[in-house]
């Protein structure tokens, strides 16, 4: 996820699907047994599937290959400058007026610490913007 972020930086659906990555972990972690964990993460990475070709978030098949090549390697890369450039990638998303910048930064910045892929680390500092509305969406349901 982290790298199709990276090939789509700043993409509001793609940091949606990112962040509910992390949510089905934590959901995931509560389950019952390995099977039901299992069963969940699938229909994650189906609907993950479906969403990114209806919305046209497929990027170039080289992109891809060249980011995963570049973060190949998944070094370590918990240090001293790295928390400190994510302590500054925190400050500004929350400067941001789009609400998803900070939630964006939580949710990789947590799993940097958890492994230091240095990947974790770039995508935090791609901020999205709040993408413009249909009128529609000023209107009270009809229901």
């Amino acid at each position: 996820m982290t790298l199709l972020y990276l090939a789509v930086p700043g993409d509001f659906v793609v940091l949606h699907l990112l962040t509910s990555l992390f949510a089905l972990e934590r959901i995931a972690e509560t389950l019952g047994s390995d099977n039901d964990a299992e069963m969940v993460y699938d229909l994650y990475w189906a609907g993950l599937r479906i969403i990114v070709a209806a919305e046209g978030k497929t990027p170039a098949a080289q992109k891809v290959r060249e980011l995963d090549t570049l973060y190949s390697g998944r070094v370590d890369d918990r240090f001293e400058y790295a928390a400190a450039e994510f302590e500054v990638i925190a400050r500004r998303a929350w400067l941001e007026d789009e609400e998803h910048n900070p939630k964006l930064v939580f949710v990789l910045r947590s799993w940097w610490e958890a492994d230091g892929w240095s990947a974790y680390r770039h995508a935090a500092g791609q901020f999205t913007s709040t993408p413009d509305l249909p009128p529609s969406f000023d209107e009270p349901p009809t229901e």
